[in-house]
């Protein structure tokens, strides 16, 4: 559980998914997309134990439910496109795509894969 906000991860990614269950509405394109990258997301164990952030049609995670610790994780995100996944590194920013996938499983392994990497150099 996070003493900020008093939520753990799981309560975190629950409202999360719950905010973006179908059905989606006929002009919000983003949605379908952004439902099956958290459903990928939310079933990989590192990404689910961590804090999900999304903005902007972007999926982030952080050690934190605390919205001043999330730029500074430097975590890549994920945005979510019509039927397209950018995996984007940080700082989230235009011409800092690391993959473009149709997959959003594959995009999702590739957010983990740095994820880890980040979070293994913390600890050197």
């Amino acid at each position: 559980m996070n003493s900020a906000t008093g939520r753990s991860h799981d309560e975190a990614w629950v409202e999360l998914l719950d905010s973006h269950r179908p059905p989606h509405s006929e002009g919000d394109w983003a949605s379908p997309s952004m439902w099956l990258l958290l459903q990928a997301a939310v079933a990989d164990p590192l990404l689910s134990s961590l804090y999900p952030w999304k903005g902007m049609n972007t999926l982030s995670v952080c050690t934190s439910d605390a919205w001043r610790d999330f730029g500074t994780e430097g975590f890549p995100g994920v945005a979510a496109g019509s039927g397209v996944y950018s995996v984007i590194a940080h700082p989230v920013a235009e011409g800092r795509v690391v993959l473009e996938t149709d997959d959003p499983a594959v995009a999702v392994e590739v957010m983990a894969r740095e994820v880890q990497s980040r979070l293994v150099r913390r600890t050197m």
